[in-house]
């Protein structure tokens, strides 16, 4: 591992088995680094796996019916996935953290939002309560609540004001890695530029690296140094923001492009069909039924990852060819 690589998954492959629906693989051989300092955006539609790529870093995976089959997730050369329960602990919250989607499910009603703050201190530093509530009013200025506010529950807050309570929880004990999972898609535009204005300017006061999970490719015009692109639980393209916005190379990254509005369309043009159903993945390019540009070989073998340009990589037959 390079030294400037502070997270290495290799060969992830994540499987959820039940009994109505069988075994359904959510992730398939998924390997990615993330640099010291660096934003990564994380994309593609609702059933890609990005949830679970996450979950899977932070060891919080149900199981069952999660099963992770194989793989590696090394953090500063360590592997996460052979960390004893006591020792994951220990990592989530103080140098791996994670914002979820929905701000109601991840705070406690019964609490207040400045002892859940303090909660998360005084867990993985040596403080007093004191302290630790000194400490949580500090982390609730910085995210622009007034401090007064400490002893107010979450009912009592907007869903931005939610939002920004779980990014000080997130962020309280200067985590070298932040996993945000689409910590904006239940909130107004106003309230999202906002929010992702206070992530990117933590990020770069705490010198953290962000994994950011999302639909929407203006924020990670916005934010992101890198962009993978996931279908079907596996990457089909990623490389540099400015790279992949130049010059996307998979149909399915075209795709994603094309149902954006924009002044000089007309008409958004939607992507046909539907992601193939996990449980029965088929042994070809998993694109191949939705794909305008799909042959012969597209049905024969399932296209490998491979580097068409400098630092990008494209999972498309099509691409390699063209």
């Amino acid at each position: 591992m390079e030294n400037n690589t502070i997270l290495s998954i290799r060969d992830l492959t994540v499987h959820y088995i039940t009994r109505e629906m069988g075994t359904c693989r959510a992730v398939n051989d998924f390997s990615l680094d993330i640099f010291r300092g660096e934003t990564v955006g994380l994309v593609g539609e609702t059933g890609a796996g990005k949830t679970t790529v996450a979950l899977s870093i932070m060891r919080l995976l149900q199981t069952p019916p999660a099963k992770i089959v194989s793989g590696s997730i090394e953090y500063n050369g360590e592997d996460l996935l052979r960390k004893p329960v006591k020792q994951m602990r220990s990592i989530r919250g103080q140098e791996i953290s994670m914002i979820f989607q929905d701000p109601m499910t991840a705070l406690n009603p019964i609490d207040t939002v400045g002892k859940q703050i303090a909660e998360v201190i005084r867990l993985h530093q040596s403080v007093s309560d004191a302290e630790a509530a000194v400490k949580a009013g500090d982390m609730m200025e910085l995210i622009g609540i007034p401090r007064d506010r400490y002893n107010e529950y979450p009912h009592q807050f907007s869903g931005g004001m939610k939002q920004r309570i779980v990014i000080a929880m997130a962020l309280a004990c200067s985590p070298q890695l932040l996993l945000a999972d689409e910590p904006t898609t239940a909130l107004d535009v106003t309230i999202q530029a906002q929010v992702l204005d206070k992530i990117d300017e933590l990020k770069k006061m705490l010198n953290t690296s962000v994994l950011l999970i999302t639909h929407d490719l203006g924020v990670v015009a916005g934010m992101c140094d890198r962009v993978v692109v996931m279908y079907a639980g596996e990457i089909v393209e990623y490389g540099t923001t400015r790279e992949i916005f130049k010059h996307a190379l998979h149909p399915y990254t075209k795709g994603l492009f094309n149902s954006l509005p924009s002044q000089d369309t007309e008409r958004l043009k939607p992507i046909p069909g539907l992601m193939p159903d996990p449980s029965n993945l088929p042994e070809r390019c998993k694109f191949e039924p939705r794909c305008e540009h799909c042959g012969e070989k597209c049905s024969a073998c399932t296209p490998q990852l491979t580097e068409i340009r400098e630092n990008h990589w494209v999972r498309c037959h099509y691409a390699q060819e063209g």
